[in-house]
């Protein structure tokens, strides 16, 4: 039953997260609208219009049904269109910056909501044409119906000019990093108060613990905490999450330990708790922004490209996260409301994210004295900051000292740089 409900919960967020669900909850809105509107027409309220404000009713009914035609006609364009315009900018953003942009840009909620404004107006357009019946020889219109619909059409025309402006705004570049940086720094953030509260957890011994294997092989998102926890403290155990987020797992190799020995069904209950498949997201794994950005400025240097300007504003954005990354342990601890340690998780060392970070991009841009310039600043200024742990100033020296070698093998101009920047 544990199960049953972790899956739900799961399947829960991949429809939520999903481009088609805001746009199929709003038209399912529009159309419970137009039938309201329908049954609301029943009280006479056209004839109310008529005698208070006869300037809002259409009172013909060849006048209503072109009305309603063109807004349908007209709205199916501007859909089609504007799906258009997002797939450009899926296929813009995917080449000239990386492909694991895409989950962020689609799942823009503002953007689905246009587009489910858009659908929804179409579909109450058609319900309230189709209303409009002969009743005797003449026709009864649905003054209120047909004013709403003029109304939505006139509000379409307005949300088309924002979602110009904002699907434009969406693929800048810069727009682009400082959305990621904030969400990396707002996750951080999080993890650092956090940490405040439960810093005086220990990293358990779990040589000896019992070992969950997993049951399929798949990459590796992140765990529901809340649910493992609330397994942790029914089973009277602690957990240690073995593998790392964004990894991939192997079918029948260890993801997971409990201090105490776990039944076949109480294992199933807690795989469940763990998330495989799906997008990587900056709001469960902060290590995804500092990949994101990395990317964007490797593909800033690559021939093709060839554009120093975005490979400088992301170092700065990564210098940027990697001083509040400093003020964080290496290590994740989950507790309860009296302290006692629940989860015990294994995250992305310092070392690790600083080398992959720096390696990455000091690789494309060895040739170019500017970057390796900013990214040896980049070095130096973070050894200024206070930082969680004395190893982490250890692995900046380290780094700085690969970055001057890379430059000084493949740059001239960084040689003759080197005494203004007081290096070796």
């Amino acid at each position: 039953m544990i199960a049953l409900l972790n899956r739900t919960k799961q399947l829960y967020r991949r429809i939520v997260n999903s481009i088609a669900f805001y746009p199929s909850l709003i038209t399912f809105l529009f159309a419970v609208t137009a039938f309201i509107v329908m049954w609301v027409e029943k009280y006479k309220v056209t004839s109310w219009m008529l005698d208070n404000v006869p300037s809002l009713v259409v009172n013909n009914t060849d006048t209503a049904r072109t009305l309603l035609s063109t807004f349908i006609g007209g709205l199916i364009s501007l859909t089609v269109f504007s799906f258009s315009m997002v797939m450009v900018t899926l296929n813009q953003a995917a080449a000239n910056f990386t492909p694991r942009l895409l989950p962020g840009i689609i799942s823009n909620t503002r953007h689905q909501v246009v587009l489910g404004f858009y659908i929804g107006s179409i579909l109450y357009c058609i319900v309230v044409l189709l209303s409009i019946v002969p009743d005797g020889d003449a026709y009864e219109l649905p003054g209120l119906a047909i004013f709403i619909a003029i109304a939505l059409g006139i509000m379409c025309l307005i949300l088309f000019v924002y979602f110009i402006h904002s699907i434009s705004q969406q693929i800048r570049v810069d727009q682009i990093l400082s959305r990621i940086m904030q969400r990396t720094t707002e996750r951080l953030k999080y993890l650092n108060k956090k940490e405040e509260r439960q810093r005086k957890s220990v990293s358990p011994d779990s040589s000896d613990w019992s070992v969950i294997n997993g049951q399929r092989s798949a990459y590796y998102r992140g765990a529901d905490i809340e649910a493992l926890g609330n397994l942790a403290r029914d089973y009277d155990t602690v957990f240690h999450i073995l593998i790392l987020s964004g990894t991939y797992a192997m079918e029948g190799l260890p993801i997971l330990k409990s201090e105490k020995q776990l039944d076949k069904d109480q294992c199933q209950n807690v795989r469940s708790c763990l998330i495989f498949g799906g997008a990587e997201s900056v709001d469960e794994n902060y290590t995804v922004g500092f990949k994101h950005i990395t990317e964007i400025a490797m593909k800033a240097m690559s021939p093709g490209i060839n554009d120093p300007g975005t490979a400088l504003n992301a170092i700065d954005y990564l210098t940027h996260l990697f001083a509040i990354r400093m003020t964080i342990n290496d290590e994740a601890h989950y507790q309860d409301e009296d302290g006692n340690l629940l989860i015990h998780e294994e995250a992305m060392n310092f070392s690790d994210l600083l080398h992959d970070t720096l390696y990455s991009i000091g690789l494309y841009s060895k040739e170019n004295a500017k970057v390796m310039q900013r990214l040896i600043h980049m070095i130096n200024t973070l050894q200024a900051i206070p930082a969680e742990k004395e190893s982490y100033y250890t692995d900046l020296r380290r780094e700085e000292q690969q970055m001057k070698k890379l430059a000084m093998q493949y740059t001239d101009d960084f040689v003759s740089n080197a005494k203004q920047l007081r290096l070796p």
